[in-house]
């Protein structure tokens, strides 16, 4: 019998998937910052945007990690099933 899963919050898996981009974004900014590309206002701006972006695509996200649904069945549904492709 394999191990039970460990249950994620949709929030917190999708906070752990966007680290990385929001550490890279303020990465470049802060360099961009100590090069004299941009000013304080601008880097600041530039990450509260990204973090907006992030937080605004997060109800698109949800759907993707819904639990089994009518609209998303799972892989329970394609257990079975033969292929029925056809290749042209």
């Amino acid at each position: 019998m394999p191990p039970p899963r460990m249950q994620v919050k949709p929030l917190t898996r999708y906070a752990l998937l966007r680290i990385l981009s929001w550490a890279l974004v303020v990465l470049v900014v802060l360099l961009l910052l100590r090069w004299g590309w941009i000013n304080a206002t601008a880097a600041g701006v530039v990450i509260v945007l990204w973090l907006a972006k992030d937080v605004l695509l997060y109800p698109l996200y949800l759907p993707a990690v819904a639990a089994e649904s009518a609209v998303s069945p799972g892989v329970g549904a394609m257990v079975g099933r033969t292929d029925s492709s056809r290749y042209f």
